[in-house]
């Protein structure tokens, strides 16, 4: 009895001399910073990442990523410029497989230019990030920089989604219990970051919201739906529905209360009603997780729906790119990210929608 304690401490020694070791070694270098830690937002200033692709030809061979003093990707902030603008979303806004001057962020940042003197657009989208991410962004972060303009793009990453699920931020009024406050000391380590991060990163690639380079569309099988099927999905999206919409009015609520103007984009995606123009495959009954592409397209478009909703009953404006990008695997590497090509095509729509300058409401 007496070896099997020691044996039992022995090896709860090496488990906390090991966890000590690595937290040191993460602190000095971490492969996968966390961007959420507990229910604060942690923004990794002037970073470089570096991408080698030789998987999809559809993205560049080799992909730079550079973060600004701001944790932002794009320009740094001075006192030339007048007029600040950001782009807050999901991994459809940080563009993670797109060069920094190929991100729809940065291609519209320039065409507005000509209309908007002085202009400083940031790319503030962070893989993952849902609507709980964008608020907790908002307080911790943007409001001090007091933008004048911010455009949300928002909807994927809120299927489904609710205050409990890892992806998102935890409910940081569940820090205040006993379990709570353990959490919020476990929060600060490096290797529960990490492994939160691993648990993220297989909990996307089940909801097939995770970076597959080696995605195509032929080799995805087909799904056919039966109707009670497709009923009862879609009744289900009743249960998150409300509470995305008030998640999107206090969006807009914190950017009345501080002088900014919100400018909300509703979600596209490749998955549909149509033939893919340039594969002639059928984007309805592609299989997406246990569901086809046909009728995860509604679900998404009811989260569209309440998006274009809310801004019209808060009065503000709205860009319908759901609607406005063409369903074309041209413009998609999978079911959600863009190519180079649907990020200029993502840019040239929303640069129309102001043609005498951000301050204008779309016409």
């Amino acid at each position: 009895m007496k070896n099997k304690l020691k044996n039992l401490s022995a090896v709860l020694i090496g488990l906390v001399f090991s966890f000590f070791i690595l937290e040191l070694g993460l602190r000095i270098y971490n492969p996968l910073p966390a961007t959420i830690k507990g229910d604060k937002v942690v923004l990794r200033a002037n970073y470089k990442i570096e991408f080698k692709n030789n998987v999809n030809s559809k993205l560049p061979a080799r992909i730079q990523v550079n973060g600004n003093s701001l944790g932002f990707r794009g320009p740094e902030l001075t006192s030339l410029h007048s007029i600040k603008v950001l782009t807050v979303g999901g991994s459809t806004t940080r563009c993670m497989y797109s060069p920094d001057k190929m991100t729809w962020s940065f291609l519209l940042g320039e065409k507005l230019k000509s209309t908007t003197p002085n202009l400083w657009l940031n790319n503030a989208g962070f893989t993952g990030h849902s609507t709980f991410g964008h608020i907790k962004l908002m307080e911790e972060y943007l409001i001090r920089f007091k933008p004048d303009v911010i455009l949300f793009l928002i909807g994927i990453n809120d299927v489904e989604r609710d205050v409990e699920d890892t992806f998102i931020l935890q409910d940081s009024s569940s820090l205040n219990s006993p379990m709570g406050k353990i959490k919020s000391i476990l929060y600060k380590s490096e290797v529960v970051a990490l492994g939160l991060n691993i648990l993220r990163f297989i909990q996307a690639k089940q909801m097939n919201l995770n970076h597959d380079f080696a995605f195509d569309l032929r080799a995805i099988g087909e799904l056919r739906m039966e109707k009670e099927d497709e009923k009862r999905k879609l009744e289900y999206q009743e249960k998150y529905l409300p509470e995305f919409r008030m998640r999107l009015q206090k969006l807009i609520d914190l950017c009345k209360a501080n002088n900014i103007r919100p400018i909300l984009i509703t979600q596209p995606a490749l998955f549909g009603p149509g033939l893919d123009p340039s594969t002639d495959i059928d984007l309805q009954e592609l299989k997406y997780n246990d569901i086809n592409g046909g009728l995860m397209w509604k679900v998404l478009q009811l989260y569209n729906a309440s998006t274009l909703q809310v801004a019209k009953e808060n009065q503000i404006t709205a860009i319908d790119l759901a609607s406005e990008l063409p369903k074309d695997s041209k413009y998609y590497w999978d079911f959600i990210h863009y190519t180079p090509e649907g990020n200029q095509k993502i840019a040239e729509i929303l640069a129309s929608k102001f043609k005498v300058g951000l301050k204008t409401p779309v016409e």
